[in-house]
């Protein structure tokens, strides 16, 4: 029978894994319960990998991203309109 030890991983490590910068999983610990924590005072702040994994469990689901692709304002397009508008105009 194998034992498999819980693996720490540094706060660096959680943000590439999940795509963000360490400010975001900061954030997240503050705002959200992330379980970030300090195994000393000193230390780099972790979490154990199978608390991470519980965590990521336990959130809610979300659906796809409300607006996938951002509208183009009107302003650029009017803008752009409006200067072939007065160089034609001037010819």
């Amino acid at each position: 029978m194998t034992v498999q030890l819980d693996q720490w991983l540094q706060l660096a490590e959680i943000a590439k894994m999940v795509g963000l910068s360490e400010e975001s999983i900061k954030r997240l610990a503050r705002a959200h319960g992330f379980p970030l924590r300090r195994l000393t005072p000193h230390a780099t702040p972790g979490v154990f990998q199978s608390e991470l994994i519980a965590w990521f469990k336990a959130q809610p689901k979300v659906g796809p991203p409300i607006r996938v692709n951002r509208p183009r304002t009107r302003k650029h397009s009017n803008a752009k309109k409006l200067k072939d508008d007065k160089l034609g105009s001037d010819r």
